[in-house]
């Protein structure tokens, strides 16, 4: 997915000459932060295995035995691995651009671009706008660079609002915002990488031990490059307080089974919840698709990820455990609808 980030080349493009100096400062604090919006999930080194939005299948997942890692924690990591790859390339690409002089600024605005790559048909530009105390608006728009000013199209645009401290002054690192990467709008400049749809994010982080909260909504988002990846349509829920574990919930449309003969997809969801210490639950249900009735499936893990509960409705043979021993705290099932 971040491959989909290389082609706007902006980060390279927009560190041109500037004359804004520090007088860029107040608005280069006015998007937000990779660190803000990533998702904290306890990790373990091995490879996290297959992912949802793959559409491979948890067929082959569940064969896993008691004692073996717990696939549903593997789903869950490989798709906070998937959801911050997006984040940081869109942020940090941010930052790289205003991490250098501005081309323009007022009082109210900095301006990074136009500007244009020797060999590159596609102009672009950087505009960061203070709206209120602490708030903020921002956009990244492309055009060919024969077109005219009209004809800019917003390939990224978001807002920012800086948390406060306990003086009132403004915190660079806590806040609250949204932004939005239109691949699609990118399609249409001469210079793209075929992808299409869109990714939208939410986020809110008030301080360092509040609760940090990211949603994300996947929009019909289609990678050329990486057929697997095309996500139709895609929920995400985050939320953590440190040192106290977080929740994770995640919405799409994916084939359960992985029978060639069952090719239709089901609407799935998964809720994974987990402790600092790294014990945690996942419950998953799917409805639609092949299935004649309702799925579920829950699984629980200890501190090393290790399976140590399983239930999976639709084949009690692959069941072990106790949930009333073998799953921490998340004793009851927690099964979101979709």
């Amino acid at each position: 997915m971040t491959r989909g980030l290389e082609i706007f080349g902006v980060a390279a493009l927009l560190l041109g000459a500037g004359c804004g100096g520090n007088a860029a400062d107040a608005f280069r604090h006015g998007t937000a932060k990779s660190g803000l919006v990533k998702l904290e999930l306890p990790g373990a080194s091995a490879n996290p295995g297959p992912s949802l939005t793959s559409r491979g299948g948890l067929g082959k997942s569940q064969s896993a035995l008691e004692g073996d890692r717990a696939f549903t924690y593997d789903l869950t990591r490989r798709v906070t691995m998937e959801v911050n790859g997006w984040t940081v390339a869109v942020l940090d690409l941010v930052k790289d651009i205003t991490d250098h002089p501005a081309t323009t600024v007022s009082a109210t605005q900095a301006v990074w671009g136009p500007y244009t790559d020797a060999l590159s048909p596609n102009t672009w530009r950087l505009t960061v706008k203070k709206t209120a105390t602490r708030v903020y608006a921002y956009v990244l728009e492309g055009k060919a660079k024969t077109a005219a000013d009209a004809d800019y199209v917003a390939v990224l645009t978001g807002n920012h609002t800086q948390a406060a401290d306990a003086a009132g002054n403004a915190s660079d690192d806590f806040g609250q915002g949204s932004f939005r990467l239109d691949f699609s709008a990118a399609k249409t400049l001469p210079e793209n990488d075929g992808n299409s749809g869109a990714i939208a994010f939410t986020y809110s982080r008030a301080a360092e031990n509040a609760v940090a909260t990211v949603d994300v909504s996947i929009e019909g988002f289609h990678a050329k490059q990486d057929p697997a990846t095309e996500l139709s349509e895609a929920q995400y829920h985050y939320d953590a307080t440190p040192g106290a574990g977080g929740e994770f919930r995640f919405h799409t449309l994916a084939n359960l089974d992985s029978d060639a003969t069952r090719p239709a997809l089901e609407d799935l969801t998964i809720e994974s919840r987990w402790l600092a210490t790294g014990a945690g639950r996942s419950d998953l249900n799917a409805e639609g698709g092949d299935l004649s009735a309702k799925a579920t499936v829950s699984e629980c893990w200890d501190i090393n990820f290790v399976s140590r509960f399983l239930s999976v409705s639709f084949d009690p043979t692959k069941d072990y455990g106790s949930a009333a021993t073998d799953c921490a705290t998340f004793i009851t099932a927690k099964f979101p609808q979709g």
